[in-house]
């Protein structure tokens, strides 16, 4: 089994403690430049709930792979 070493913008992700999510957009952080995701859960139906914020490499590890 791989490892994620990229995520991909617009696909689904499960993540541990997220459950199914879709990302959004990727972004840096203004003061370290650390690359982050932006991503939004997504709910009952289908339906996303708001947009969330989370360092790259924190949201990789918590992906089920």
């Amino acid at each position: 089994m791989s490892k994620v070493s990229s995520v991909n913008m617009g696909s689904y992700y499960r993540c541990a403690l997220l459950g199914l999510v879709k990302t959004v957009a990727r972004a840096y952080d203004s003061v370290s430049g650390e690359p982050m995701i932006v991503y939004a859960p997504v709910g009952k139906n289908g339906y996303v709930d708001d947009l969330f914020l989370m360092a790259e490499d924190q949201f990789i590890n918590t992906l089920k792979l």
